[in-house]
């Protein structure tokens, strides 16, 4: 199925009043502060990152207004099909359907088939890598690209929509620490008005929910990467809050087969500074450090996206089968997360009938 013309229904039907203002309003949120902070106007946008980059940008802003909900809960998607959905092939109408539940996230992609497939594997949410039909993107993909996209599934096919944004590894880091700063905000909003008995939304919903929210904010910092490099081709030092230079570092620590993974991951649930998410997994929480003037940090770490508690993102700390693996954006962060773990990573035997018995 061609993307860009199973949409040009509701593309063209994007230019009624009712739609064309909220549309601009909505490119705004995704461009007006990047083109800012490059000095450009946004009409200019196209000039410098070029029309092919350009259509890819609003591309997102268009595939996120399809799947917005405005103030008064409409979405153009729902408006398009209830008026002229009856001119619309089926699947037309199940590809748009699809795009309107969708959200953007992190994806790392892995055994990748030219023109065939990939494995997407969300950073964001966590979960199983997904496969995915795809054949055009596939041919510019390499094994463990971090991709910003929308994955949505249409019939018995699991497919990405026609917008992506390929992230660097250090940009990836940012957009995360981001994300668990605004998913703490949300989760702290949802306690405050929900009502006593009123069932706790659960981990990946409230992902979800958060993504559904924040799209703009992948095209913020994308485009930020973009026309820096474009504009100031100066290396520019990323570092974290800390003021570490950003290096994503991952540290595994295969586990004792005799290892009781229960008692780890109670040792790990009573360490303060672990944020638990999802099953078997946390965020390092820790207080907001000294800022570096002028870095790609600032932006990340600043006042406004840090946790209630001043705190924020330091890190994942995830109990698998046969490991525990800490991710980590600096190894200088790792090295301080190694001595928060080693009480609780060195193998730690099952008890036995003999232990019980010898009082052990």
């Amino acid at each position: 199925m061609a993307k860009a013309s199973s949409l040009s229904g509701v593309r063209k039907w994007l230019q009624r009043e009712e739609w064309a203002e909220p549309f601009d309003q909505l490119l705004e949120m995704h461009l007006e502060v990047p083109c800012d902070a490059a000095g450009i106007e946004m009409a200019d946008l196209p000039d410098v990152i070029g029309d092919a980059v350009a259509s890819n940008v609003f591309g997102c802003v268009f595939e996120d207004m399809l799947a917005r909900e405005l103030g008064d809960g409409s979405n153009i998607v729902d408006d398009y099909l209830k008026r002229r959905g009856w001119k619309e092939p089926v699947p037309n109408k199940r590809y748009m359907t699809a795009l309107r539940s969708s959200v953007m996230s992190l994806y790392e992609v892995s055994e990748i088939v030219p023109h065939r497939s990939f494995l997407a594997r969300d950073v964001l949410r966590g979960g199983e890598p997904v496969l995915v039909s795809e054949k055009l993107a596939t041919r510019g993909m390499k094994p463990w690209d971090l991709v910003g996209l929308r994955i949505v599934k249409v019939g018995s096919k699991t497919e990405m929509t026609g917008a992506a944004l390929p992230m660097r590894r250090e940009i990836g880091e940012i957009l995360r620490e981001n994300f668990v700063q605004l998913r703490e905000k949300m989760r702290e909003e949802i306690l405050g008005w929900q009502k006593p008995g009123d069932a706790e939304l659960a981990p990946y919903a409230l992902d979800t929910e958060v993504l559904r929210h924040v799209a703009f904010v992948f095209t913020n910092i994308w485009l930020e990467d973009i026309l820096r490099g474009m504009l100031d081709p100066t290396p520019v030092a990323l570092v974290n809050a800390d003021g570490d230079t950003l290096e994503p570092t991952t540290v595994r620590y295969p586990l004792n087969p005799e290892a009781d993974r229960k008692a780890l991951a109670d040792g790990l649930a009573a360490i303060p500074e672990l944020h638990p998410t999802l099953d078997n997994r946390w965020d390092w929480l820790g207080p907001g450090g000294t800022l570096v003037p002028g870095s790609q940090a600032e932006r990340a770490d600043a006042p406004g996206n840090l946790l209630p508690e001043g705190s924020v993102s330091r890190g994942h700390v995830e109990l698998e089968d046969d490991t525990l693996t800490l991710e980590r954006s600096s190894p200088q962060r790792a090295e301080r997360a190694r001595a928060l773990l080693d009480p609780c990573h060195r193998p730690v035997r099952r008890r036995t009938r003999r232990d019980d018995r010898d009082g052990r």
